[in-house]
């Protein structure tokens, strides 16, 4: 069967990781191969991925999930820019944002004289519901994170550091819990 340069996986000579669905061909056009499917008999189908990806989209999250769940990670994102420039505003610099060791990640990091602001920022309709969303595991897997970040610091272990936890409403008002973990 001769085709004109289209190929399964994309146009021939094009980076697969650089394509679009657009790239791909219609699945209409794969041709038929017989695959086991289980312990019953072979079957004809289009390819085992192309089978995948049709039981995929009809088992996989909704739309109205997956929409939900992107904006709430657009929420979030917008959420850590407003409280990056609050603490920039107030003469604290910004060391890294969504920084990310082996231990877990940490929305933001400022710069606070020699020492270091982690700040655990969390967004919800009211200042009530964002903070009870901040947990006794997440602070354990942010203390760990940060202890991991202090180790690549000049002065290691011994940076006055302190944790914040910036709690976003609904109406995007910020209100800062200074030294939140501490006792």
């Amino acid at each position: 069967m001769e085709h004109s340069g289209t190929w399964a996986h994309g146009r021939r000579g094009r980076d697969p990781r650089q394509m679009s669905m657009a790239d791909a061909w219609p699945i209409e056009t794969l041709p038929p191969q017989r695959i086991a499917h289980g312990d019953s008999a072979s079957t004809t189908c289009r390819t085992a991925s192309v089978q995948a990806m049709e039981s995929a989209a009809h088992c996989g999250p909704s739309d109205a999930k997956r929409r939900a769940g992107a904006m709430g990670y657009h929420a979030g994102v917008s959420a850590e820019a407003q409280v990056a420039a609050h603490y920039q505003r107030s003469g604290r610099g910004i060391a890294a944002r969504r920084w990310r060791g082996r231990s877990g990640e940490i929305d933001l990091i400022a710069r606070e004289g020699d020492g270091l602001v982690f700040i655990e920022v969390k967004k919800s309709r009211d200042f009530a519901r964002a903070a009870e969303r901040v947990t006794p595991r997440q602070m354990q897997r942010i203390c760990a994170a940060a202890s991991e970040y202090l180790s690549d610091t000049p002065r290691g272990q011994l940076t006055d550091v302190r944790f914040d936890v910036a709690l976003v409403n609904g109406r995007g008002e910020i209100d800062i819990l200074e030294n939140a973990f501490g006792a």
